[in-house]
Formats: C-alpha cells, sequence, structure tokens
C-alpha cells in the first residue's frame, strides 16, 4: 500500500497563526513553508494546565459528550451533565473512577454513563439522573470505556489487549468473538455511523479496518505507536496517531490523503461535522506544550478550510458531533468560527 506522503499532491501541511481569529482559507501556500512532523513524542496527550492569560480555574480534567447533552469530571470525580442547547446544568453526582485512559464515557442518546476503574477493575453504569443502573467488579485492568452506536453496548478495553462487551441492559458480559484471531490484542474499537464499518486498534499489530460485525476488509501500516482518535465522514475514515500526520482513508483502507503538521504537532481529537460535511481536529504541540489549535479540513480532498488557534492552554474537547468545542474551565464555542456561545458553570 503506497504511502500518501509519498504523493506531493496528498501531501498537506498545518500551521496555526497564534492570535485567535486571524486563519488560513484556501490559500496556504504549503509549499512555500513545508516542514515535516517528527517521529519522536515524550507524551500523547497534554495535560490540563491553568491558561497563560486567563485566571479563571479548570473545574474538570475530562469532557464528555452525546448528540445533545455535555459532562465534564472533576478532580473530586463530581460528574455535571449540561443540556448543550441551553447550557443548563441538569444533574450532578460522584462516580468512581481514576486517572489516567479514558475510563468515563456518556451514551449517545445521552441516557447512560459509563465510569471505570484501573486499579480495582469496577465498571459501573449510571442513569443520567445519577442513579446506579449496575456495577461489574473484578476486570482486568480497564483502561477505556466506550458505547457503541446504539448506546446498548459498552466497551471496556484492558491493558493486556483485550476489548469486554457488557449489555447496557442487562450488564451481562459477552465473549464478543475474542476468540477470532484477527481480533487477538484489540485496544479500541471504532464504528462508523454512515458505512458498515468499523476501525480496530489493535496492539502491536497494523490497524485494522473491518465491518459492523468484525469481519475483516483490509489491515492499514501504523505510522505510530499509539492512535489518539478516529473519526468518520460518508466512505471515509480520519486517522489520527501519535506524533504523526493525520491521516485519511476510504473505507476500503484506500489512502487518500495526509495532513502533515509543524514539527512537534498531533491531532489529539477527530470528529465530522455532518452539517458542514468536514472534518475537524484539535491539534497541540506536543513537543514545545502550549495552546491548541482548531482545524477544518474537506474530507474528500484534505484541504485546510480554517485553522484557529486558542489563546490559552486549556485542553480542549469536541461536543454536540463536532458542533462545539468545550474546555476544561467550561467555556463552549461555535466550532465554525470559534465565538463564545456561553460558559458551563459548576
Amino acid at each position: 500500500m503506497a504511502l500518501a506522503a509519498e504523493n506531493p499532491q496528498l501531501r498537506h501541511l498545518i500551521q496555526c497563526p497564534v492570535p485567535l481569529q486571524r486563519r488560513w482559507n484556501h490559500g496556504l501556500d504549503a509549499e512555500a513553508s513545508k516542514t515535516f512532523l517528527g517521529s519522536g513524542c515524550s507524551s500523547a496527550r497534554p495535560r490540563s494546565t491553568l491558561p497563560l492569560s486567563e485566571s479563571r480555574m479548570a473545574f474538570s480534567r475530562d469532557v464528555i459528550s452525546s448528540r445533545n447533552l455535555v459532562a465534564t469530571l472533576d478532580g473530586d470525580n463530581v460528574v455535571r451533565i449540561y443540556e448543550l442547547e441551553t447550557l443548563q446544568k441538569i444533574a450532578t453526582f460522584s462516580v468512581e473512577t481514576d486517572f489516567g485512559g479514558s475510563r468515563l464515557a456518556l451514551a449517545p442518546d445521552g441516557k447512560m454513563i459509563a465510569a471505570g476503574e484501573y486499579g480495582t477493575g469496577r465498571l459501573t453504569l449510571h442513569r443520567s439522573d445519577g442513579t446506579k443502573a449496575w456495577e461489574r467488579e473484578a476486570l482486568d485492568e480497564l483502561q477505556s470505556v466506550r458505547f457503541s452506536l446504539d448506546s446498548q453496548t459498552v466497551y471496556c478495553s484492558h491493558h493486556r489487549g483485550l476489548v469486554s462487551a457488557f449489555d447496557v441492559n442487562t450488564g451481562q458480559l459477552s465473549r464478543f468473538g475474542w476468540f477470532r484471531k484477527h481480533l487477538v490484542g484489540l485496544k479500541k474499537l471504532y464504528e462508523s455511523p454512515h458505512d458498515d464499518l468499523s476501525v480496530h486498534d489493535r496492539m502491536e499489530r497494523p490497524l485494522q479496518f473491518a465491518t459492523s460485525k468484525l469481519d475483516p476488509i483490509c489491515d492499514v501500516d501504523r505510522k505510530s505507536f499509539a492512535v489518539l482518535d478516529v473519526a468518520f465522514a460518508p466512505e471515509f475514515v480520519c486517522v489520527s496517531e501519535s506524533g504523526a500526520p493525520i491521516s485519511c482513508y476510504h473505507a476500503n483502507g484506500t489512502p487518500v490523503w495526509e495532513a502533515h503538521h509543524s514539527k512537534g504537532v498531533h491531532a489529539l481529537r477527530l470528529a465530522y461535522d455532518e452539517e458542514r460535511k468536514l472534518f475537524l481536529a484539535i491539534t497541540w504541540p506536543f513537543e514545545t506544550g502550549g495552546a491548541q489549535s482548531l482545524l477544518t479540513i474537506q474530507p474528500t480532498s484534505g484541504d485546510i478550510v480554517d485553522c484557529f488557534s486558542f489563546t490559552t492552554d486549556y485542553t480542549h474537547y469536541f461536543a454536540g458531533n463536532g458542533a462545539y468545542v468545550v474546555n476544561v474551565a467550561g467555556d463552549v464555542y461555535s466550532s465554525v468560527n470559534l465565538e463564545s456561545v456561553g460558559r458551563l458553570e459548576p
């Protein structure tokens, strides 16, 4: 499989200006200032740091969302749930989770929240009003939790490359076909809402494109040791890996384009804006630290439509299927132009 980086027509450079509202549009001259991302990396994700220019304290260490809700998690494991349309808080409750990984997840339908603990191996499912639905214990080294697209299954990734699947309604464990050879070492499973497609992140093995029933389609070579995020558009898959460019593939695994960052930058989070039909990326300069940036990317060509830089060092997350950007201080922005739409109050 030929790499897109070998074809200059598929190569893009991403550099963001410092001021918030200054941006590059389609006239981006990549050839005039071409640099490429180094392969070295000391950290895959930034820490939630205080801003350089604001005194407002960050009250959240994680932000998760569904189409209509957004939830924050603070250092005392208190979850606050807000309606995205009104930014009104509708629930506050405590969960049992620990630091590291991605051990808190909100179901796409907004009805359930799953919380996991690495140390105890405990998985707890809460209704969105905070009441406990069920709890499972003695799960081996829980790394991350996520819901299926239909909100009926909770996937738990474990340290040794295994994913457990639990029925949301009953809490019963499904073996989910882990005896299948091509699923050995599976860490995370990403599902496309548009096509009969899933992407499998496997330990020390190539990425795998498969059907929604997990039948393999093809393997795709890794570009680094860690997948940071995956986003789907109709017929396309966008993948971000630690210390590597953003890569786009056709649903059959064929490379389409690569978006190369400035040296020492990678994309932490990806999303697809269905209304504007654009990929979105939140990038971070992992070698030097500092403010994150927001990119909007044309799915078929990889052209950079817009590029904004945030003015603070807060960590940012997508919400509302990419319609909004929320930071750990509760500031909410439109992903179209980063105009403020309000704040989530703790």
